[in-house]
């Protein structure tokens, strides 16, 4: 899971990283309120994309994580990981 704001120049080659990584079963970006392509980029690597904020305004990071959190406990995953976006 990888909350990301205005990441549109680093996120392509994170998520491109991580789809690389045995045994991860899905992506999910949190978008909050970006300005850029970051949502677009997202979902063009085929991640999960939620919008925490409407853009240009931000949530934080904090409320990013708990979206983020809360959708992928639905998925019931036996493990979470938490990425940032410029790896």
């Amino acid at each position: 899971m990888i909350p990301a704001r205005d990441e549109a120049t680093t996120l392509a080659e994170t998520l491109d990283a991580l789809q690389r990584v045995a045994n991860l079963s899905s992506i999910i970006v949190v978008d909050d309120g970006s300005r850029d392509a970051t949502a677009d980029i997202a979902r063009g690597r085929g991640a999960d994309v939620l919008s925490a904020s409407s853009p240009g305004r931000s949530g934080g990071k904090g409320h990013a994580l708990r979206l983020g959190i809360a959708r992928a406990r639905e998925q019931g995953p036996e493990a979470l990981l938490l990425a940032d976006a410029d790896l």
